[in-house]
C-alpha cells in the first residue's frame, strides 16, 4: 500500500504529483491522529479486541478500495476507515509484545517482531514488480449481474493484500488472548479493564503528561523526525523517481525489497552483539547511518546508487528502529503504553503531512513527468532533490548528539547498565544451577 499509493492515485484517478502527495500526507497524518485518539481505548479494551477490530476494518477498506472507481468513495475510505484500521495495528502489537515478555527477553521479542514485519515487506515489495509483469494489461472481473470491472495490476495487488488481511483477522479472532507475564515470567491472564478505567481518559492523559520521562521521550521523537521522514520519501518519491529516471519497466519494487531483506539479516546479529549497549546509544548510531543514505542518490542516476541508498538506510534502521520500540514501552507505566505512544507520536501529525506534500513539490520541480512523449523532455535535476533531503535528514543525529544528556541523564544510563548486569548474572546463576 505504501509503495504503490502515490502511483495508484496518479494512474487510476489522475492525481497530479502535488495532489497525490497531499492525499498520501493526509492519509499518514490521519493514521497518527486516529492512533492518538485510540491510545487510551487500546489500554482499556485490550490487545485482542483492538487487533480483531483493526484487521476487520482494514479488510473491508482494502476490499472496497480495490474495486472503487468513484473519487468521493476513494477519499472517504482513504481518510476514515483505512487510517483507523492502521492505527489499531502495529501499535497494538508493540503493547502485546511487552505483555508477553519480561525484562530478560524483551529486546529479543521486539527484534523478532521487527524481523517478522520485514519478512512481510520482503514479499510485498517484489510483488509490485510481479503483478506489473504478470498482469500488465489488467484483468476483467465478470459479475453475476452482467457487469464487468477491469482491475489494473495496482488493484489486483490491493486485492491480494485484502486476502492476507482477512487471514490476519481470523488468526487474531481465533488464537489471541489478553495475557501478560508476572515478575517470574509466568503467563497470567491480563486483568479485565473496568468501566471506571474506560472513563478516566483525562486522568490517564494527565498522569502521563506530568511525567518528566515522557517529555524527554517526546524530545527524542521530535529530533528523530527528519530521519523517520526518509521512509515517507522512500514510499512516495522513490517509486516515481525510479520510473521517470530508469523507465516504466524498472523493477523498483525489487530494489525496495533490499530494505526489509537487509533488516531481517542484520537485526538478529545486531541484537546479539549489542545487548549490553544502551538503547539510546544504538538509536543515535543508527540514526546517523540512516541520515546519510539520501546522499547516494545525489551522486548520479545509476542502479548502484539506488541500491546503496536502500542498503545504507537499512543498516541504520536495523540499529535504531527495534531499539526505539523497546525504548518506548520500557519507560511507559504498565497499562499506559497505548496512551504513552499516542501522546508521543503527536509531533508526527504535521511532519507526515508536510513531508508528503513536499514530496509532490520535489517531484514536480526536480523530477517532472514527461508528458510530451519525448518531443521536448522536461529538464530534471533529481540529484538536487535528494541532496536537499539528505541535508534535512542529517539534522537529526546532530541535534541528538547535542541533546543526548537531556534525553537520558547520566544517572538513568548508569541504572540501565546496572539492571542489564543483574539480568546477565541472574541468567548465569540459573544456567549453573540447572547444570
Amino acid at each position: 500500500m505504501s509503495y504503490t499509493l502515490i502511483l495508484f492515485l496518479s494512474r487510476e484517478f489522475g492525481f497530479t504529483d502535488v495532489e497525490a502527495g497531499w492525499a498520501y500526507g493526509f492519509f499518514g497524518m490521519l493514521t497518527s491522529v486516529y492512533g492518538f485518539l485510540m491510545g487510551t481505548v487500546i489500554d482499556s479494551v485490550g490487545v485482542k479486541f483492538s487487533l480483531v477490530c483493526g484487521m476487520l476494518i482494514l479488510f473491508v477498506s482494502r476490499l472496497t478500495l480495490a474495486f472503487c472507481t468513484d473519487i468521493h468513495l476513494l477519499l472517504l475510505i482513504l481518510f476514515t476507515f483505512m487510517p483507523l484500521g492502521a492505527a489499531m495495528g502495529i501499535p497494538v502489537m508493540q503493547i502485546g509484545i511487552k505483555r508477553y515478555t519480561n525484562t530478560s527477553n524483551r529486546l529479543h521479542g521486539y527484534s523478532t517482531f521487527y524481523v517478522v514485519m520485514n519478512l512481510a515487506a520482503i514479499t510485498a515489495a517484489p510483488a509490485i514488480d510481479i503483478f506489473r509483469m504478470a498482469f500488465g494489461s489488467g484483468w476483467n472481473v465478470h459479475f453475476i449481474t452482467g457487469s464487468i470491472i477491469h482491475l489494473s495490476p495496482f488493484r489486483l495487488l490491493l486485492l491480494s493484500g485484502c486476502c492476507v488481511t482477512f487471514v490476519s483477522f481470523l488468526l487474531a479472532f481465533c488464537f489471541l488472548r489478553d495475557v501478560q507475564l508476572d515478575e517470574n515470567g509466568q503467563l497470567i491472564e491480563a486483568p479485565t479493564p473496568t468501566r471506571e478505567q474506560g472513563r478516566s481518559l483525562l486522568t490517564m492523559y494527565s498522569s502521563v503528561l506530568s511525567d518528566h520521562k515522557f517529555w524527554r521521550f517526546v524530545l527524542l521523537i521530535v529530533l528523530l523526525m527528519s530521519v523517520r521522514i526518509i521512509y515517507r520519501y522512500l514510499d512516495c518519491v522513490f517509486p516515481k523517481y525510479m520510473v521517470r529516471e530508469f523507465g516504466p519497466n524498472v523493477l523498483y519494487g525489487s530494489i525496495i525489497a533490499l530494505n526489509p531483506l537487509s533488516v531481517v539479516c542484520l537485526v538478529p546479529i545486531l541484537t546479539m552483539v549489542s545487548t549490553r549497549v544502551p538503547s539510546l546509544q544504538m538509536i543515535l548510531f543508527g540514526a546517523t547511518i540512516s541520515s546519510i543514505s539520501p546522499f547516494f542518490l545525489s551522486f548520479g542516476h545509476h542502479y548502484i546508487n539506488a541500491v546503496g541508498f536502500v542498503l545504507m538506510l537499512s543498516l541504520g534502521e536495523a540499529c535504531w528502529s527495534p531499539r526505539l520500540y523497546e525504548y518506548t514501552v520500557s519507560i511507559a507505566e504498565d497499562g499506559r503504553e497505548g496512551t504513552y505512544m499516542a501522546l508521543a507520536n503527536m509531533p508526527m501529525f504535521v511532519a507526515t503531512l508536510l513531508a508528503s506534500a513536499l514530496s509532490g513539490w520535489f517531484l514536480n520541480t526536480f523530477c517532472p513527468e514527461d508528458l510530451t512523449f519525448g518531443v521536448s523532455p522536461p529538464k530534471r535535476h533529481p540529484e538536487i532533490m535528494w541532496f536537499l533531503i539528505g541535508c534535512a535528514s542529517v539534522m537529526s543525529p546532530v541535534l541528538l548528539y547535542a541533546l543526548k544528556d537531556v534525553i537520558e541523564p547520566k544517572e538513568t544510563l548508569r541504572r540501565f547498565k546496572k539492571e542489564k548486569t543483574q539480568v546477565l548474572i541472574k541468567g548465569l546463576k540459573t544456567s549453573l544451577y540447572e547444570d
